[in-house]
């Protein structure tokens, strides 16, 4: 029978991190199993404490532990049980490794946005620390303060007027700004948030935006914007704690269900996964191991991809690639069980998975068609740990893999040889997953992602292949209008439709307007670059079209 107590939920903790430590836990010297009450009652503490916490807080409670504020973060009190602080001014956070003899064991639980949406400010990243742990924000004090566009602005991807488009926004629009910079044309420029998946980061001429810069820091041109901690440096003890019923030192991350994988860099890790996970570090960031827990979860270094099932693990030795993917150790995630219940999701520990057959690790290699791929490729194989290897002379499998593009939708296709595979299976880069020789998917946002594709014969074999997916932002400039449209209905029987091809891409574009004897006159503002048409309904032809080029104003009667 498990010795454990079930703790009571923590009223589904799911929006934000929450990084609760609390570790002396007083106990009756005549007490039995004192291990397994204190660990238990470590637990207990930390799931009353820290019930009021929000997004991007941290909940701490171990005078005996470090917590130490970013340079020039004043005020900063975090020396009791319960204290609540914004993680954005916590740059480092210790927590107690496990000690029967002074009472104690550290405990911590986070909640975090990653990569998640503003606009799913209820759906949030968790994080429960335990023992012997060390983590440190990688990423530098990132400010926030909620402002406007004064008008439609360009989100450019550095902060001058010669910077690549990414995006655009509309007058009045809600803009986070995230850091302020100042380029060498005396130009104030603003970095604010901006939904790519990789940088989620754009740059805004700052006369453009209402904004309080009272708490924006100055930042660099190359700069990004990470949420709180979306990007950390975290360690464990080394050893197993004293205690063989305390689970061995680590954290445990739980993503939110219904939106897809969530993003995080740990000890240069990139990790995208959907719903939960066991981390730990040994040394001084030496190895860092994931092992999933439920869900699917990708590792990535150095363009080295390598994806988890539940009961597997893999480790990363500094500066490594990823490590195969191997069965868990069955015994020490047992010992997991409790502090899954500091989760807002409901989980249990899986079996370990059955030890697959080697999948040949490969890098981005061109092959396939469609920008970012050359027709003929071949995927070369990085490593195959344990398993069979493609030499000159040997097997002669391959895929080919590529795409074509319709605005924000991408067709993929892919192909195999010289017999071909059992199953294909995508990952579109933004979190999206497909199957099948063909597939297409249509992306949320703008910005350059990395797809890949694995290709599976029905012996086990598999290769996988990555390459780029570029969705280019509208070319206009919404910035200023540059003139006027009119079109005059001046007939007696036909209707037209008037519209733009660019639409797509200005969220503001009002929708196609028909001209017959009723509504005999349609007028707008416009902007460089916009393409205007007329479509003749009787016919389905398009009657005229003009691209606008200049300032003068555009008349066109429709006969």
């Amino acid at each position: 029978m498990r010795q454990w107590l079930r703790l009571s939920r923590l009223g589904k903790l799911g929006s934000v991190i929450i990084l609760a430590l609390v570790a002396v836990v007083a106990l009756a010297q005549h007490m039995p199993d004192a291990c397994f009450t204190l660990v238990q009652g470590a637990l207990q503490a930390a799931a009353q404490l820290c019930t009021e916490i929000a997004r991007n807080q941290v909940c701490y409670g171990n005078v005996l532990n470090v917590a130490t504020p970013f340079d020039g973060v004043d005020d900063f009190v975090f020396d009791t049980a319960g204290d609540i602080e914004q993680l954005l001014r916590v740059q480092t956070l210790e927590l107690s490794p496990f000690d029967e003899q002074l009472r104690q064991w550290g405990v911590a639980l986070m909640k975090l946005q990653a990569t998640l949406p503003d606009a799913l400010p209820g759906q949030n990243v968790t994080f429960v620390l335990f023992g012997d742990t060390y983590i440190e924000a990688a990423t530098g004090v990132q400010g926030r303060s909620d402002g406007a566009a004064r008008t439609a602005a360009n989100i450019r991807i550095g902060p001058n007027d010669t910077s690549p488009i990414v995006g655009s926004v509309r007058a009045g629009a809600a803009v986070v700004v995230t850091g302020q910079y100042t380029n060498s044309l005396d130009e104030l420029w603003l970095r604010i948030r901006f939904e790519d998946y990789r940088t989620r980061t754009g740059w805004v001429l700052g006369d453009l935006v209402d904004a309080d810069l009272t708490e924006i820091p100055e930042v660099t041109a190359d700069s990004l914007t990470y949420s709180p901690m979306q990007a950390f440096y975290f360690k464990t003890g080394i050893g197993r704690p004293t205690c063989s019923a305390a689970p061995t030192d680590g954290m445990i991350v739980q993503t939110p269900s219904g939106v897809g994988k969530v993003s995080f860099t740990v000890n240069g890790i990139e990790v995208a996964m959907g719903s939960t996970a066991y981390i730990d570090s040994r040394g001084d960031f030496d190895q860092t191991c994931v092992t999933l827990i439920a869900g699917d979860a990708d590792l990535r270094v150095a363009g080295v991809l390598i994806d988890l099932n539940p009961g597997e693990s893999s480790c990363t030795r500094k500066s490594g690639p990823p490590g195969p993917a191997h069965p868990f150790d069955a015994e020490a995630m047992a010992l997991l069980e409790p502090v899954l219940d500091l989760l807002p999701e409901d989980v249990t520990i899986p079996p370990p998975a059955i030890r697959r057959t080697p999948t040949p690790v490969v890098s981005s290699v061109p092959g396939g068609s469609g920008p970012g791929a050359t027709p003929g490729g071949t995927p070369v194989v990085i490593a195959t740990p344990g398993g069979p290897t493609i030499t000159p002379g040997g097997p002669s499998r391959f895929v080919n893999a590529g795409y074509s593009r319709n605005y924000f939708t991408a067709n993929f296709t892919a192909s195999g040889g010289p017999d071909a595979p059992a199953t294909f299976n995508w990952y579109f880069g933004d979190g999206g997953v497909g199957g099948g020789a063909t597939t297409s998917h249509t992306y949320a946002v703008t910005g350059s992602f990395s797809a890949l594709v694995e290709a599976c014969w029905s012996d086990g074999f598999c290769l996988q292949q990555s390459f780029g997916v570029d969705v280019p932002p509208c070319a206009i400039d919404f910035s200023i209008p540059i003139s006027t449209i009119q079109f005059n209905f001046t007939g007696t029987s036909e209707s037209f439709l008037i519209g733009r091809q660019d639409e797509w891409c200005n969220p503001s574009a009002s929708s196609a307007v028909t001209l017959n004897s009723t509504n005999t006159s349609y007028g707008t503002s416009v902007y460089l670059g916009e393409h205007w048409f007329a479509v003749d309904l009787s016919t389905s032809a398009v009657v005229y079209e003009v691209t606008v080029s200049n300032a003068s104003p555009i008349y066109m009667n429709l006969p």
